[in-house]
């Protein structure tokens, strides 16, 4: 429209009140119209097509059509111009509708002028230019709500949907309709029921005009679970009283996944380095034993060199005596004392041996990988637990012919230990079955026992740190013996039938 000239259609199948409008409009001084008049609603049809008009004006009488029905098919043509209808006092009524139904305003022939007509226009533009505006900011706003990731609503008082946006279909699988025809039930229905005390709180806050911010669980139309943030503001009247509330309900499901696998992961954590201190303090413990150990050895085998050395020079001493004396009696007691220092001599042997084992068996562990005889480190282990078995435990070994590998040695002795005593432990008396052997790319070890077996229930829980089937047990022990053969690339499988017996199978690589 320009800004001194109105252009208009007036739809009038009455030659008189045709001529009424064209006069009224020419007394305006302070307007600018151009008129353009059709007599049947079919040629103001066509015109609406081919031109552009700031306004209509139409009799709804008129011969083609009567009614709302003339004001209808003018605003389906054309719902961005503004229609005024003009109407006689017996049809007034009708005319009220058509405003009601889009229509910007009624004029009553025979009750108007030249500056009411031109008023009435210019009011009926104006109001839908403002129309046209809110009807655009509408669909702006609606394009923004159903394009942020959060569901958006309003509820009164009574926390009765009365709108929410679309995006509710996408979290709840029910559309903005369905909320809105079941106010409150539906409402009330999707959240998970034992978070529904939740509503409790929100109503509270509702009721004094609080905001507030809550987290809980829905349940959607296809019954997935889902997480939500539901947070609201409520909106006052005058008297400062809360007339309804604005709230946006965001999906938060992925979050607390993401939330729940970080604090398991911080447990496995914690577990881990529980689990690492406590093989520290293993690892010290045994370290400080190797110390003493080694030590003990030591101090053992100094005196034990003297003994050894003494033990040779009277030995030559009884030898020549033989071959000086010639008196029977005392030649038979050189006899017997040459007889208890061969057995004192295998006894100096065996503790030389058992000091030897010590010393490898204790050998300091820094974490030095050196190849090492892992047939010798069961043989020393053996050894140190002699004592132990003796009188209750037949060991049967079978070692075959495997080369040294690069290891931490005192490591593994400790597994072997730890392996060994369990299946001692597992039974009064019995036998355990020690053989290693080899293949292209791994040596094996297996420890077998025919005690007591480990129960199915437990058998998938034994490497587990602080688990035990034991009376008194710590549950570090194979916990440890697994995380020793795991640091050396190797596997540690165990298999066991209740009453039968145990086998533990160990594979380490040849090359690390």
């Amino acid at each position: 429209m320009e800004s001194n000239k109105i252009k208009v259609l007036l739809i009038e199948d009455n030659p008189g009140d045709v001529r009424l409008i064209r006069e009224l409009i020419i007394e305006v001084k302070n307007e600018k119209f151009e008129l353009e008049t059709a007599d049947k609603l079919s040629k103001g049809l066509k015109l609406l097509t081919e031109n552009k008009f700031d306004i209509v004006l139409t009799d709804l009488g008129l011969l083609e059509t009567q009614g709302l029905d003339t004001f209808r098919k003018i605003h389906d043509k054309v719902p961005s111009v503004p229609i005024i209808v003009l109407t006689g006092l017996d049809d007034e009524n009708v005319a009220t509708k058509a405003v009601h139904e889009g229509a910007q305003d009624y004029l009553v022939k025979g009750q108007i002028d030249g500056n009411l007509l031109s008023r009435a226009v210019r009011y009926a533009i104006e109001r839908k230019q403002k129309e046209e505006e809110l009807r655009n900011a509408k669909i702006f706003t609606e394009s923004i709500i159903s394009n942020v990731p959060e569901v958006i609503y309003s509820v009164n008082r009574e926390m009765k949907v009365i709108y929410i946006s679309p995006k509710c279909e996408q979290l709840y699988g029910y559309t903005s309709e369905e909320f809105i025809n079941d106010p409150t039930k539906l409402w009330m229905e999707v959240i998970h029921p034992e978070d529904r005390q939740m509503l409790e709180p929100i109503h509270d806050k509702l009721t004094k005009g609080e905001s507030y911010s809550f987290e809980y669980r829905i349940i959607n139309k296809y019954g997935n679970t889902r997480w939500v943030h539901d947070t609201g503001n409520p909106l006052l009247d005058h008297e400062g009283k809360v007339e309804r509330l604005e709230g946006s309900i965001t999906d938060i499901t992925e979050r607390k996944r993401m939330e729940e696998e970080l604090k398991r992961y911080n447990e496995h954590l914690e577990e881990e380095v529980k689990q690492r201190t406590n093989e520290l303090i293993q690892s010290e413990k045994m370290a400080s034993i190797g110390q003493m150990i080694a030590g003990v050895a030591h101090e053992v085998n100094n005196p034990l060199g003297y003994i050894n050395s003494n033990t040779g020079i009277i030995e030559e001493q009884i030898l020549s005596l033989k071959e000086i004396c010639k008196e029977k009696e005392t030649l038979q007691k050189l006899h017997n004392i040459n007889e208890l220092l061969e057995t004192n001599i295998k006894g100096i042997n065996r503790i030389t041996t058992i000091t030897k084992s010590l010393k490898r068996f204790a050998m300091p562990d820094e974490g030095e990988i050196t190849p090492a005889d892992i047939n010798q480190g069961i043989q020393d282990t053996l050894l140190i637990l002699h004592n132990q078995l003796k009188h209750r435990i037949e060991v049967f070994e079978n070692y075959g012919k495997i080369p040294k590998i690069n290891c931490n040695i005192g490591q593994l002795n400790q597994v072997f230990m730890n392996l060994i005593l369990n299946a001692s432990q597992a039974m009064d008396k019995g036998k355990i079955w020690i053989k290693t052997w080899v293949d292209n790319n791994n040596i094996f070890i297996e420890i077998i026992d025919n005690g007591n077996g480990i129960p199915e229930e437990a058998i998938n829980n034994i490497f587990d740190p602080f688990f035990t089937t034991k009376k008194n047990g710590t549950g570090l022990g194979l916990s440890l013996c697994y995380r020793i053969i795991k640091d050396h690339k190797g596997d540690i499988i165990v298999e066991s039938k209740v009453g039968k017996g145990t086998t533990m199978l160990i594979k380490l690589p040849m090359e690390e």
